[in-house]
């Protein structure tokens, strides 16, 4: 049906604040606008906006019944689109259960009441009828959003519009499934975090157009990405039905700088992909794995708090390392594999190498902070990797003396302790490691940290790591230097995990691990 279009969404209070914001669109790459006469104030003239406006127009005075401001009577709330139909806008945008009164009223737009052609104004093609439905309190259904789409194409719309609230990550397969079927210009969208990525993937599946915002905090629905944002984060105006989908499965996800990393690294090795952040609750994981696999999703990365859950989710189709550990960070499609996608865990050679760039863990006593997903993988590597002792420090003692049963061999002893009582191992002389899986200290809880300081005074310690990567330097990095310890960052973790999730992912093309490290050093510099 052609390339999707960008249209920004202009949600200014006044005509002349409006005719800046299309400029803006216009000059950060917007293709059209949409004008909310329901949110402009009352009295303002905003016809001229149509001739003035440097891009076509969209026009929507949303009733308060659908989810907008406009609280005109019926007849005026409509007259006034279908004045906006005469005046030259592109498009008119008419909630589908007001479509009849419309069309009886005023005809379809661009055409007389009997069926004449009309044009638009100006020279321009005759303005095209955009029959929408909102639902901004739960997902439809795949059979509900057949229906709305089949009652709008036979009221007569060139344009069908579905927007519904997504409360699961799993709801975007409903929008992917009724994009992928349709046979009319069709706009999708599942609204708020959860639905962003359909809002980013909607030229993979075919969709008319995705609505952006003028500026973060000038949002017309939940969900939109700024105009700027989705041209310059992710590569939408190259994702065509064959583009790969990878991701980051997470909750909370916003903070992450996974898809600048890979979008970053699958562009420079001109890789036909897009990665996207994905919102997923806890314990909804399986649900959502099984909603996007058949739509082209390849491969992700998991964080916090699904390690565990993706572990189980896959099955036997794990690494056995992966499955040691008891937690998998990275997913890759496998169409033999009972739930389409093998697991791996990247994270313990992330962490190790990282470490073992500085000294050796051969025979040292590792000391582990945190007994969750990322804890597993860090003591396991540790054993994996020879240490003489490794010591699970977490908050529940039980959780601990679990992990370091699990870890004892016989030339690795485990121990537990808490963090209250780590200070005080008499059997310990020294430790040589510590590493920290915790996200204590990340921001923005910057002032925060999973240790005492006298920690690295009194054990000797030479080396510290911590799993952290926002801000690059941690409280508990800064103190470690000041105790005179070798420092690792999360970032060459975070940086080495992610590279070798690129090989498992594309094992014949080799990612520019420089390149990846220097994207998260600029992203870390502009939070800062």
């Amino acid at each position: 049906m052609g390339e999707t279009l960008v249209c920004t969404s202009v949600t200014a209070p006044t005509a002349e604040a409006a005719l800046r914001d299309f400029h803006a669109a216009a000059a950060a790459g917007a293709d059209l606008v949409e004008l909310r006469l329901d949110l402009l104030d009352a009295g303002e003239e905003w016809e001229p906006l149509l001739g003035a406006s440097p891009l076509p127009v969209i026009v929507t005075n949303r009733a308060a019944w659908e989810g907008g401001r406009c609280t005109l009577p019926e007849a005026d709330r409509l007259a006034s689109l279908a004045t906006a139909a005469a005046a030259g806008a592109a498009f008119v945008d008419v909630e589908l259960a007001a479509a009849a009164a419309y069309a009886a009223a005023h005809g379809t737009p661009g055409r007389g009441v009997n069926g004449d052609a009309t044009t638009g104004g100006k020279g321009r093609e005759r303005c095209r009828l955009i029959l929408s439905h909102h639902n901004f309190e739960r997902a439809l259904s795949h059979d509900e959003a057949a229906k709305v789409y089949a009652e709008a194409v036979a009221a007569g719309a060139d344009v069908v519009k579905v927007a519904m609230a997504a409360t699961s990550a799993a709801d975007v397969g409903v929008v992917f499934d009724l994009l992928s079927a349709a046979r009319v210009p069709t706009i999708a969208l599942a609204m708020g975090e959860r639905g962003v990525i359909t809002r980013i993937l909607t030229p993979k599946y075919g969709g008319f157009l995705t609505f952006t915002s003028v500026a973060a905090g000038a949002e017309s629905a939940p969900g939109q990405l700024d105009t700027a944002t989705l041209l310059s984060a992710y590569p939408f105006r190259s994702i065509t039905p064959a583009t790969a989908v990878y991701g980051v499965i997470g909750c909370p996800i916003g903070h992450s700088m996974s898809p600048v990393l890979h979008n970053a690294a699958l562009g420079a090795a001109s890789v036909d992909a897009v990665y996207v952040p994905l919102l997923v609750d806890d314990g909804d994981l399986e649900r959502f794995l099984a909603a996007v696999r058949p739509h082209g999703f390849v491969g992700f990365s998991v964080t916090l708090p699904h390690k565990l859950a993706a572990l189980t989710a896959v099955g036997e189709a794990v690494d056995p390392v992966a499955a040691c550990i008891g937690a998998v960070n990275t997913l890759v499609a496998d169409d033999a594999a009972p739930a389409g996608y093998r697991g791996y865990n990247t994270d313990w050679t992330g962490a190790l190498d990282a470490v073992e760039e500085h000294r050796s863990v051969t025979d040292a006593v590792v000391m582990v902070l945190g007994a969750g997903g990322a804890g597993r993988a860090l003591a396991f590597g540790a054993v994996s990797r020879g240490a003489g002792l490794v010591v699970i420090v977490n908050r529940s003692l039980d959780k601990a003396r679990a992990l370091a049963a699990e870890l004892r061999t016989d030339s690795c002893p485990a121990v537990a302790a808490t963090p209250e009582a780590m200070l005080d191992l008499p059997f310990v002389a020294r430790v040589d490691v510590v590493m920290n899986s915790t996200s204590v200290g990340m921001a923005p809880d910057v002032d925060a940290t999973p240790v005492d300081a006298a920690l690295f005074l009194q054990r000797d310690c030479p080396l510290v790591f911590d799993a952290v990567y926002n801000p690059l330097e941690t409280r508990l990095l800064r103190e470690a230097a000041a105790a005179g310890c070798v420092t690792v960052s999360g970032v060459e973790m975070f940086v080495r995990q992610a590279a070798a999730q690129f090989r498992l992912w594309l094992p014949t093309v080799p990612p520019d691990v420089e390149l990846m490290r220097s994207v998260v050093l600029a992203a870390l510099a502009k939070k800062k």
